[in-house]
């Protein structure tokens, strides 16, 4: 497939070494360890092994992304031994990144390496490099991509560039913790592996498992004429093979492939038969006999030349001698404090499946059993391991320090908590409130003992950590924790079973503690005490009276938020467990598609039988009260979701003032709730709710356990019986966006989904406007103008929110608790003139607006006006005028552009020239509006630069509703899939008329690109295009499918039937437009999904592009050239149709192949070197790549601007200069 690239580089390294041969370039000889270093100091060298080295201490790698070597390494056949490497960090290897380098000859022998991701022997990365006759021995850890030669082989095989990795042998032990771990790479997209042997092990518990490379990750990879015969490879099921892994959308050629037939092979932990794997990805199964014979070699191609094959035995490279120096010892981390009467359990593993022998030097203080220590005394001991020597291989040798202490049990200090890592199933005591403010804290392990907080409280706990099990303790297995407070804890980062106490609790007991004032986000799972409750693991979780767990006679605040799935007030979900007694008062909000639920979210099961008959364990759920502010998600209950599932609900309650719902838009109370046994709870009057009797009806224990503050009851909720004011509160649900136009007096917002954490009396103070409007207590509302009704003026209102007098000397309000309301009347107009008058619309967002002047925002920090809850629903009249340079970078959240959600709002007689909109990883991302609900859009004209996710067009990533007319864009949109000129989707009825796209539309991944419509995305629809004009180019290619384009509409329902009706008559396509998409574009509207019946769809005319830069094409459509369209003969740079009002705006994007000289810049590209001439004045430059980030910025007051360019590739160039901004493209060959 590639061979002619291939043998291409093997021309060009060809002539390098004749080059050399000839004193081209010298080599420079290295002797030391220090020579080795000195490498460093010029990346772009050539070096040559003068003799065997030694390696002393903690290696450095060589390189990083930003600083590679590219040069050559030429071994001379010698020897490093004792690399050594336990950073931890990503990217290491005797190198950490090669990029275009040769590197051969060479054996690394006793290699110790603990990374994370992309760690190798070699190298750590190794992109479109030639790596040769390399061989390596030791072990190597890590988290991802662990390879015993290299951790990546990386390349861009669509453009012919590879990393290739010939004769190389290794007997490395490549064990990764979780993911790919290869023998000779842990991952490759570009990677050509020949004649290369590898006889150690390699792992990876959760994922790929190759004897060659663990993945193909993308691109085109091959391995030929290679063995793999591992000792052990361990790594998930069908993604564990003896020469690749597994490919992972990539694609893999496998020729010539030998694999030994006495490999150990688990899969998900389990033994597999080795004769039940197959294919190219494992390669022919041989016997171990015929592979040390050396015509089994020479049969795929070994050259004798390079290698030594003999009878008996496994082939050497040349130079190399019998017994190699090829095993290691791979042992687990050692705890930071090793403490008497507990154990560690060492792992210990020969990478070549030898016995590990392990003595202690004082077995009074350490005593060995099998492969585990025990600390049985205090004192220090050495632990040796070691593996015999045989013919084959020298053994190993491996030593260990241990100082075996004593624990403190008593819990005083920050130090102290961190030590419970070292004794996981201690008993222990909180001595008194302790301060983690600065510290970012790593959960604790498995906890199998106790912790009593004896009432004091952990303050301030940050967790940032990925993964699964995040709180204060990962996992608490037949463990106790009571009496224990968390106040201000702030959680981020991880992925599944996450709360503040413990990630995942089985069959242990959580009881009268809380959680207050604290921010606890996980993607699944995800509570505020815990995450989930199960049963032990490794018992059955399907005994219908198991308690897998206990929570009870706990109190909650905080405000709980999954980024994908389940997440509830109390626990995430559980498998049989028991939530008794707890109060929530906080928020939940589930960002995805999960459940949400006021104490659980879920009801989850355990496992399928194998009838596919689902094993659960009986939850129960009894006497709680759900006191949120909101319940935020797809599917929301107020008690949980069981799924009907096997559960036990008694006398659970919720005060009537929960707002449940999707968002803050469309959420409400339950009302008439009576039965205490269901999924939503019965209703408690809020009053009745802040009452001893209502708790003592439930069973709630206030002689021992709870109790209310003094003179509190009535006023707030009560407390755990040890908790101490003052409490850290916060006000929840507080407006945000919020206006009140005033028109007849009786115009207010109410206050009543406004919730005090603690369920405390609320105070509301107007602070600032208090002559503009005014608040009433017995509606709990805030009304524009005065008492009587009166208007009085437009401003801001300022409003304060406290616990009521009696009780502020009980809570702390560290948090924001203001909001601020615009009063205005509903038919007045605010003139825009200033970027800081454009910047208060987002206080008004239902008010009117006109421009009065140009704005020029390249100076202003602009962020999306509004969100999902707060829509812009008022009027934004341009009166002729433009928005030019407005920046728009968002890394979060969906619904992005100047305004995130409009609703039936009007926007006209506006141009946006030159924006830029970055947002690569969102959704539903527009340069107008994230999604445009509604409405009219009449006169509009934009230009600028559009990157997205998913949902990406120049007008808005979603249109509903809308009406578009005489309108046009000239945009570069961008996005991963589902990408529009207009709009990436319809989710409504859609119109569209006397309009044209121009610039260009691109799917990078997959998906349906138009050039008014990515995709029609909801049925039951009518979509109509008519009188339209699609100039632009347009891509849809990619590792993904489906690809399909069309100039107008890239599909009408992404399966097989239509779904809107589509009216379509009167449009012209440009002939001359560049069409792009990987396939046959079977998929793309209208050859599929026509319309659904009632629709009218013609042909679009096809006119060339110099055609339609006549104004007569577009009046032949019937388009306004006398009132509101021109064409201006005289702009070369721009001929098509403009807005009369605003005539010409900036253009887009001009192509440049490399170099352009014009009327207004000179653009030169040397050697990476951009030279701009004809600047006059003051200027910038900003320079991006394709993603839309910014790499070169630059102020000038030159004539010339010069700076250089990262490397090759696609740039952005925006000159801004003498009053004008133009963009080109340049390719930096």
């Amino acid at each position: 497939m590639f061979k002619p690239l291939l043998q291409l580089k093997k021309s060009l390294v060809l002539t390098i070494a004749l080059m050399a041969s000839m004193g081209v370039y010298a080599q420079t000889q290295i002797t030391d360890e220090a020579g080795l270093k000195a490498i460093a100091n010029d990346l772009a060298g050539n070096y040559v092994l003068a003799n065997d080295i030694t390696l002393s201490g903690e290696w450095i790698p060589i390189g990083t992304s930003t600083n590679p070597f590219t040069g050559s390494f030429d071994g001379g056949g010698h020897f490093i031994k004792g690399l050594t490497i336990q950073s931890g960090a990503d990217d290491v290897g005797f190198f950490g990144f090669i990029k275009n380098a040769t590197v051969s000859n060479v054996r690394f022998t006793g290699a110790r390496i603990a990374g994370n991701k992309q760690a190798g022997i070699l190298a750590g990365q190794a992109i479109s490099s030639e790596i040769s006759k390399v061989f390596t021995s030791g072990v190597l850890t890590g988290y991802d991509h662990i390879g015993g030669i290299v951790g990546d082989a990386r390349g861009d095989s669509g453009n012919g560039e590879f990393t290739t990795i010939s004769d190389c042998f290794s007997t490395a032990g490549a064990f990764s913790t979780t993911h790919q771990g290869g023998g000779i790479a842990g991952w490759t997209n570009a990677g050509v592996f020949t004649h290369v042997l590898f006889l150690g092990s390699a792992t990876a518990r959760n994922n790929g498992a190759g004897g060659i490379v663990s993945i193909i990750d993308g691109g085109t990879a091959s391995v030929k004429g290679s063995v793999g015969a591992p000792v052990m490879l361990s790594g998930a099921k069908d993604r564990t093979h003896s020469i690749a892994g597994w490919a992972n959308g990539g694609s893999f050629i496998g020729e010539n492939n030998l694999s030994s037939a006495a490999t150990t092979v688990y899969t998900a932990g389990a033994v597999t038969d080795i004769n039940t794997l197959a294919g190219d990805l494992q390669g022919t199964i041989t016997s171990v006999e015929d592979l040390k014979k050396a015509a089994t070699y020479t049969g795929i191609g070994f050259d004798a030349a390079t290698w030594t094959l003999t009878d008996g035995s496994y082939p050497l490279l040349a130079g190399m001698t019998y017994p190699i120096d090829g095993d290691g010892i791979s042992v687990r981390t050692l705890p930071k404090k090793c403490v008497k009467d507990q154990s560690f359990e060492t792992g210990a593993i020969s990478p070549l499946g030898r016995t590990v022998k392990i003595e202690s030097s004082n077995p009074s203080a350490v005593t060995v059993e099998g492969t585990t220590l025990k600390f049985v005394g205090l004192g220090s001991a050495v632990i040796t391991y070691t593996t015999d020597a045989d013919a084959f291989s020298t053994g190993a040798t491996l030593t260990q320090n241990i100082t075996v202490e004593d624990m403190n049990y008593n819990l005083a200090t920050v130090e102290d908590l961190k030590n419970i890592a070292n004794n996981l199933n201690g008993t222990y005591k909180l001595m008194n409130d302790i301060d983690l403010g600065g510290e970012v804290w790593v959960p604790l392990g498995t906890f199998t003992g106790s912790l009593d907080g004896q009432g004091h409280v952990i303050k301030n706990m940050k967790i940032t950590k990925t993964g699964n099990c995040i709180g204060f303790f990962e996992v608490a297995k037949g463990a106790t924790i009571q009496n224990l407070g968390f106040e201000n804890a702030n959680i981020s980062g991880g992925y599944q079973d996450v709360g503040a106490i413990v990630g995942q609790l089985q069959a242990s007991t959580v009881k009268n503690c809380y959680v207050a004032n604290s921010y606890i986000q996980g993607g699944d799972h995800t509570g505020a005490i815990v995450g989930l409750i199960r049963n032990l693991e490794g018992q059955s979780e399907d005994d219908p009276n198991l308690v897998g767990g206990t929570v009870s006679n706990c109190i909650s605040d905080a405000h709980v938020v999954s980024t994908y799935y389940q997440a509830g007030g109390i626990v995430g979900v559980s498998r049989g467990g028991t939530v008794e007694n707890c109060i929530f008062s906080g928020i939940v909000d589930c960002k995805g598609g999960g459940n949400v639920g006021g104490v659980i979210s879920l009801i989850d099961i355990a496992a399928k039988d194998a009838e596919g008959k689902e094993t659960v364990a009986t939850t129960t759920i009894k006497n709680n009260l759900i006191a949120a502010s909101h319940l935020y998600g797809r599917n929301v209950r107020r008690v949980v979701f069981t799924a009907g599932r096997a559960t036990n609900m008694q006398n659970n309650y919720a005060i009537e003032s929960v707002y449940i719902g999707s968002n803050s838009k469309n959420a409400g109370v339950l009302e008439n709730q009576t039965d205490a046994t269901t999924d939503n709870a019965a209703n408690v009057a809020d009053a009745n709710a802040k009452g001893k009797a209502f708790f003592t009806g439930l069973g709630y224990d206030f002689d021992n356990t709870w109790k209310f503050f003094e003179n509190t009851e009535g006023k707030m909720y009560p407390v755990l019986k040890w908790m101490k004011a003052p409490l850290p509160s916060v006000v929840f649900d507080m407006p945000e966006n919020k206006s009140i136009l005033f028109k007849d007096g009786i115009e207010a917002i109410s206050l009543k989904p406004i919730h005090g954490s603690w369920g405390q009396k609320l105070k509301f103070t107007l602070t600032q406007g208090s002559n503009l409007a005014f608040y009433e207590e017995s509606e709990n509302a805030l009304y524009a103008g005065d008492s009587d009704g009166n208007y009085k003026g437009s401003g801001t209102v300022t409003v304060q929110v406290t616990p009521a007098t009696e009780l502020a000397a009980l809570f702390t309000m560290d948090a924001k608790n203001t909001f601020d309301v615009f009063i205005g009347k509903s038919d007045d107009v605010t003139e825009i003139a200033t970027p800081e008058d454009f910047m208060k619309i987002k206080k008004n967002l239902a008010g009117n607006y006109k421009l009065t002047a140009d704005i020029d925002m390249s100076n202003t920090e602009f962020t999306t006006f509004g969100s999902n809850t707060a829509e812009f629903t008022g009027t934004l009249d341009g009166n002729g005028h433009k928005i030019s340079n407005l920046k728009l970078t968002a890394t979060e959240g969906k619904d992005i552009g100047i305004f995130s959600i409009t609703n039936s709002a009007t926007i006209k007689n506006l141009a946006i020239d030159n924006a830029t909109v970055s947002a690569g990883g969102q959704d539903h991302v527009g340069i107008l509006a994230g999604t445009i609900n509604g409405g009219t859009i009449d006169q509009v004209a934009i230009s600028g630069t559009l990157t997205g996710n998913d949902h990406v067009g120049a007008l808005a990533g979603d249109g509903n509703g809308v009406t578009v007319t005489n309108t046009y864009v000239d945009v570069k949109v961008t996005g991963y899939s589902q990408v529009g000129g207009f709009f990436g989707c319809t989710t409504g009825n859609l119109s569209v008329a006397n309009s044209y796209f121009n610039g260009s539309a691109s799917a990078t991944t997959r998906g349906w690109v138009g050039g008014f419509i990515g995709l029609i995305d909801v049925k039951n629809t009518t979509v109509t295009i008519d009188k339209c004009v699609s100039l632009g180019n347009l891509t849809s290619v990619g590792s993904g499918s489906p690809h399909a384009i069309n100039a107008f509409i890239g599909g009408n329902g992404a399966g097989n039937d239509p779904l809107a009706i589509v009216n379509f008559t009167n449009n012209i396509a440009n002939s001359n437009a560049v069409m792009t998409v990987d396939g046959d574009n079977a998929q793309a509207w209208p050859v599929k999904n026509k319309t659904v019946d009632g629709g009218n769809v013609e042909d679009a005319t096809q006119m060339t592009a110099s055609l339609l830069k006549v104004q007569n094409a577009y009046t032949d459509l019937g388009w306004d050239f006398a009132n509101v369209w021109k064409i201006d003969p005289a702009n070369a740079e721009y001929p098509y149709p403009v807005l009369k009002q605003f005539g010409a705006i900036s253009t887009g994007i001009k192509e440049i192949t490399k170099n352009i000289t014009n009327a207004t810049y000179g653009i030169h590209i040397s050697g990476n070197v951009l030279t701009i001439t004809g600047l006059k004045g003051a200027g910038k430059v900003n320079v991006t790549n394709v993603a839309g980030q910014r790499v070169i910025a630059l102020t000038t007051n030159d004539v010339t601007a010069t700076t250089t360019l990262p490397g090759r590739g696609i740039y952005i160039i925006t000159i801004v200069n003498n009053g004008t901004t133009k963009s080109y493209k340049v390719v930096n060959q």
